[in-house]
C-alpha cells in the first residue's frame, strides 16, 4: 500500500491501575479490534505491549501485573480521520474514547524484545450479566425495577 494512504493515528491508553517499569507506564498501545451494536454490550480486545527498552530483560517484559488491571476502568483515546486534503489530511478531525471495564488481562508472547499482552474491555454495565440471583417484580414501573437492579451497580 502506498505511504499517501497509509497515515498513522495516535491512540493513548490509560488506567489508574496501569503498571508501571523504570518509572514509566508498563505498557503501550499496539492494536484494537471490537464490536458495538445497538442493544448490544461492546467489547473490545486491546494488544498492548512493553516499551522497546534494551534494559528490560525478557523476564520483565514477560511479568508485567496485568492481573491487577481486571475490574479497574481503562480508557483509550482514539484519534480521528483527518479533515481536508494534504498535509491538513494528517491532522485528526477529533478524538474517540473509548472507557470500560478490563474484563480479562493475560500475557501473550515475545516479539522483537517486547512482550505481547491482551485485555479484554466492556461497558460496566457487564457486571449485571455475571449474576445468578433471579428476582420476579411485582407491582413495580419498568422504571423502578431499573432504578432497583442498577442500583447495585
Amino acid at each position: 500500500m502506498s505511504s499517501l494512504f497509509s497515515i498513522s493515528r495516535t491512540v493513548c491508553v490509560s488506567s489508574a491501575a496501569m503498571p508501571s517499569l523504570l518509572g514509566h507506564p508498563a505498557l503501550e498501545f499496539k492494536s484494537l479490534d471490537g464490536r458495538e451494536a445497538l442493544g448490544e454490550l461492546f467489547e473490545y480486545t486491546v494488544r498492548l505491549q512493553t516499551p522497546d527498552n534494551p534494559a528490560l530483560t525478557e523476564y520483565v517484559t514477560a511479568n508485567v501485573p496485568v492481573k491487577q488491571l481486571i475490574g479497574k476502568e481503562f480508557g483509550l483515546r482514539l484519534e480521528l480521520d483527518g479533515k481536508g486534503f494534504g498535509v491538513a489530511a494528517r491532522t485528526g478531525a477529533g478524538t474517540r474514547e473509548i472507557n470500560g471495564l478490563v474484563t480479562s488481562a493475560s500475557f501473550v508472547q515475545h516479539e522483537n524484545r517486547r512482550g505481547l499482552y491482551q485485555i479484554t474491555l466492556a461497558p460496566w454495565l457487564t457486571l449485571a450479566t455475571r449474576t445468578s440471583d433471579y428476582r420476579i417484580f411485582q407491582d413495580k414501573t419498568p422504571l423502578q425495577i431499573i432504578e432497583e437492579v442498577l442500583a447495585d451497580y
